[in-house]
């Protein structure tokens, strides 16, 4: 009985620390993509803008930055979404042990 107490414990302050990490995963990656979304944003204003409008050079870059910056908003999205499911799976456990306890 004591020794499986020790389990849980050791257990549940594993889960605790990983949880800290998927967490900051999480805001990470949200934050990235929210980053990625304003400069979306910025190029296609840009890509609106006269100047860029006749100058090919200047236009093909503004769609390509604006590309990559779309590709990074959906791989940080897909990453974000990946940490909060990893997150529930921790939250989930921590709470099963929780319970176990009685705590």
């Amino acid at each position: 009985m004591m020794e499986e107490r020790k389990d849980d414990i050791g257990r549940l302050v594993e889960l605790l620390a990983e949880e800290k990490t998927w967490q900051g995963k999480m805001f990470g990656h949200e934050g990235q993509a929210r980053v990625a979304s304003a400069e979306i944003d910025y190029c296609e204003r840009m890509l609106i803008d006269d100047e860029v409008k006749s100058d090919e050079e200047m236009r093909r870059y503004w769609e390509l930055k604006r590309e990559k910056a779309r590709a990074r908003r959906t791989n940080h999205l897909s990453m974000a979404n990946e940490a909060r499911e990893k997150l529930e799976e921790i939250r989930a456990e921590i709470n099963r042990i929780m319970r176990r306890r009685g705590l």
